[in-house]
């Protein structure tokens, strides 16, 4: 497990890394589903399309969740349209975090991954004015700017975030900044912190606890599928 000191190291710009033409494709989608508006389906398709692997994981996963459907997926399009767009973003940011920072120590991969499910499912006990999908890309992309060694200004001008979720991350004034402080003190074992964040928000530690673990088990259940 990384320590509380590895996360607080401040990040040096560096010469941006090549990414290949398969990990090209992770960020070109990336970008697709982190921008406001209109969600370009065909545009996905196409990336899609074009590349087996990632073809073969959207078509894996519709099996995984089309019980009942009555007619056979015929087309990446199809596929893109039936997963529908929280289903789509959700899955391509998942992807393109694993996708991309393939090489990177498999703990920073595996912590992004568990805030942002803990995270989604922790949000409705705090404010049921929550959006559980932008508290798991915040959750996500909380370690992104470590795992790229640039700086979360930087990372914004490429991929566009909510102004809440960019907020959230960049101050201590944002509505998910008090999420990112749980989550240091959750994992670095600080626990009268721990307490502190469950007594004001009306929280139990056993609900916590069954999150988090709850959490752990869909990151496994993630792997389980590669």
């Amino acid at each position: 497990m990384f320590q509380g000191q590895f996360f607080n190291q401040p990040i040096i710009a560096k010469k941006e890394k090549n990414i290949d033409p398969l990990r090209l494709n992770y960020l070109r989608l990336l970008k697709l589903a982190c921008s406001d508006g209109y969600l370009d389906f065909a545009r996905i398709s196409e990336i899609i399309s074009a590349d087996l692997a990632l073809s073969y994981k959207l078509l894996r996963l519709i099996n995984s969740v089309s019980i009942g459907l009555r007619n056979s997926i015929s087309s990446i399009q199809m596929a893109v349209s039936y997963l529908g767009e929280e289903k789509l973003k959700k899955w391509i940011a998942l992807l393109a975090l694993r996708g991309i920072f393939s090489d990177k120590p498999l703990e920073l991969v595996r912590l992004s991954l568990i805030r942002a499910r803990f995270g989604e499912t922790l949000a409705p006990y705090i404010d049921p004015d929550f959006d559980p999908d932008q508290v798991f890309l915040f959750g996500m992309f909380s370690l992104l700017h470590i795992m790229l060694e640039r700086s979360l200004e930087e990372l914004f001008k490429e991929i566009p975030m909510s102004d809440d979720i960019q907020r959230s991350l960049l101050t201590d004034t944002g509505s998910y900044s008090p999420l990112l402080v749980f989550f240091k003190n959750y994992e670095y074992g600080n626990w009268d912190d721990v307490a502190a964040f469950v007594d004001e928000y009306g929280l139990s530690s056993e609900t916590i606890n069954e999150l988090y673990i709850e959490a752990i088990n869909w990151y496994n259940s993630l792997i389980e599928l590669d």
